[in-house]
């Protein structure tokens, strides 16, 4: 029996990525905590070896781009904290390793077979977690007992699936990432197939009972409707998307409305600690005006496990999440690390980035040419940015694995395929 080295590879490779923390936990092995920065870094150094000094412009502006943030950040530390030379590096590797990521993967430009690899084995791997799902949803008390890395998180009523991850939150984000796929297959195929799967995975991703991923999906629907079809929204299209938003509100949003209130306006009875790194953020942004506190000092992981000055300055010792002893909160959420650390510059930089990553995506998506693979890495890379920017606000989604890897691999897929296009013109 033959069997396909390079496919067996790709799908090993995957999986270990998807379910780093589940292997964490059942063998307790730390060093793969770092697994992600190994991968960026290795695969980093192959594109550049394998270019020959041929870098894609916007891979080099992208790189321009994160050097840029990266010294605002550094500088900022140097002037206004307390820091060691080895965590300060470590703390900059963090804040910018997807635009690493991205830019290897564009200078690397993999082939369609390797990027279709990639996409076989997601979708592999969405079908095992859908059938646990499934058995998760049903039988919560049997799931947890069976794997004593789960444990059950009841909303409205409902066991928020987990399936094989530690978290629900990863669950409904990768349900619904691997749900794109498939719609983007059904967007640029029209495979009547491809769009009742994607309804099937949209449906267990919500089933993580998760508001960021119920939002998600409704960021997708809009920027679906209203930016790739913008110039030519049918009456059935909008009817759907009015139909479904509606439905969203009846459903969900009293919960929807209970999440905003205490994780982002805080006016519920309850404080959270996302709501004090984000408040606490936006006053080190006007103290430290224009270039914040520095990396590893506020809403990141190097300021939770060295637990930062700032912690105590600003009065966030006393919340739940965030205490000294225990700050497991503290790296709950993504935004308040930028504004925090970076203060103005740095937010402004970091957006920018995003925004040009976007730009070039849509422009892809309305001028690839004939090529209907390429086209749908495009849209599937345009329609995982937005579900990653609506996951950023209560996860630090650029940055933690396995998100920040698989977003940024099909990312970068979606923004080579282009490149490689112009390049053979």
């Amino acid at each position: 029996m033959k069997i396909d080295v390079r496919k067996f590879v790709i799908y090993v490779l995957t999986l270990t990525i998807l379910f780093q923390d589940t292997i964490i936990k059942i063998t307790g092995i730390s060093l793969l905590n770092y697994m992600d920065e190994l991968f960026v870094l290795a695969l980093f150094m192959i594109a550049l070896c394998r270019s020959r000094g041929q870098i894609p412009d916007f891979a080099g502006r992208l790189m321009a781009g994160a050097l840029l943030f990266m010294l605002v950040g550094i500088g900022s530390c140097v002037l206004f904290s307390q820091y060691s030379l080895g965590t300060l590096m470590a703390a900059s590797l963090l804040a910018v390793k997807f635009f690493l990521l991205l830019s290897a993967v564009i200078i690397y430009r993999p082939d369609e077979k390797l990027i279709k690899l990639f996409v076989s084995a997601i979708k592999f791997a969405g079908i095992i977690l859908l059938a646990t799902g499934i058995i998760n949803f049903c039988f919560p008390a049997i799931w947890v007992r069976l794997l004593p890395f789960t444990w059950i998180d009841w909303r409205m009523g409902l066991p928020s699936v987990m399936g094989l991850f530690i978290h629900p939150g990863q669950y409904g984000w990768f349900m619904l990432f691997a749900a794109l796929l498939y719609y983007g297959e059904f967007k640029v195929y029209r495979r009547q197939k491809s769009l009742l799967i994607s309804v099937l995975f949209i449906f267990a991703a919500i089933l993580s009972l998760k508001a960021k991923v119920i939002v998600g999906v409704g960021a997708i629907l809009w920027a679906d409707t209203f930016l790739l079809d913008g110039k030519k929204i049918s009456r059935k299209k909008l009817g759907f998307f009015l139909m479904a938003l509606s439905g969203g509100i009846l459903l969900f949003g009293g919960y929807l409305l209970e999440a905003f209130s205490k994780y982002i306006i805080g006016t519920t009875s309850e404080v959270s600690a996302r709501y004090v790194l984000l408040n606490r953020s936006l006053q080190i942004l006007a103290d430290y005006f224009p270039l914040g506190v520095g990396f590893g000092k506020f809403g990141s992981w190097y300021a939770r496990i060295n637990y930062s000055e700032y912690y105590y300055k600003y009065n966030c010792t006393t919340t739940y999440g965030l205490f000294p002893e225990d700050p497991r909160f503290a790296t709950d959420t993504f935004w308040p690390a930028i504004l925090g650390e970076t203060g103005f510059i740095g937010t402004f930089i970091y957006l920018l980035i995003l925004y040009c990553i976007i730009k070039k995506l849509m422009a892809s998506i309305h001028h690839i040419g004939k090529s209907h693979f390429q086209r749908l890495m495009a849209v599937c890379g345009f329609y995982i940015i937005v579900q990653a920017l609506v996951e950023s606000t209560g996860e630090p989604i650029f940055n933690s694995a396995p998100q920040n890897i698989l977003i940024g691999l099909f990312v970068g897929f979606g923004l080579s395929v282009n490149l490689r296009l112009k390049a053979s013109r």
